[in-house]
């Protein structure tokens, strides 16, 4: 028989699991997606990061920067010091969704650019790495040109033709829709 204080403790961790279900399906987290450049090399930075699973109520407090050198540091990577000073502004879409725009107003000189960025808001922070490499201005890159196609098989009156080969033994000619069964039965002497 169970005493008055386990029973208790048991009814109050089965109200607390179930409130735990029941919370956790409303729980999202805020991310970071991808990243789209419109810079060239030599020009400032120009760049939009999505923001995924952000709920209404968090978009006046998202504030995103470039990570400080200690945290580049604790990530494992330099600290861009050659870089110019970027800025950082949330804005939001005509359709609700937020993004992250990142400038600079000098121009990007490094073809090759990795940036720590750090968003925080009123419950939580997250750090995303994105790496980049900037083309020449006026760069376009090629197209592969379209292979030609030839046609594999020729058709005469709707079947494929069918190849004759001189050979000393009995030989059959065979076509391609043809089963074994049907040309080893045709093949038979009578």
């Amino acid at each position: 028989m169970l005493k008055g204080g386990s029973v208790l403790k048991s009814l109050v961790k089965a109200l607390g699991l179930v409130a735990g279900l029941a919370l956790s399906g409303t729980v999202a987290a805020v991310g970071m997606g991808s990243i789209n450049v419109t810079t060239a090399l030599g020009e400032p930075l120009k760049a939009e990061v999505a923001l995924v699973a952000v709920g209404k109520g968090e978009i006046s407090s998202l504030s995103a920067h470039l990570a400080s050198p200690d945290v580049f540091k604790g990530a494992g990577m330099d600290y861009p010091y050659g870089l110019p000073q970027f800025t950082f502004h949330i804005k939001t879409r005509a359709n609700g969704e937020p993004y992250i725009v990142v400038t600079s107003e000098q121009p990007l000189n490094e073809p090759f650019v990795s940036l720590l960025v750090e968003l925080t808001w009123s419950s939580g922070r997250l750090l995303r790495e994105y790496t980049f490499l900037l083309d020449p201005p006026g760069f376009k890159a090629e197209q592969p040109k379209a292979a030609e196609v030839k046609p594999v098989l020729s058709q005469v009156e709707g079947r494929p033709e069918a190849t004759v080969v001189p050979s000393a033994e009995p030989t059959a000619a065979v076509v391609t829709s043809e089963t074994k069964a049907a040309v080893t039965s045709e093949s038979k002497p009578a």
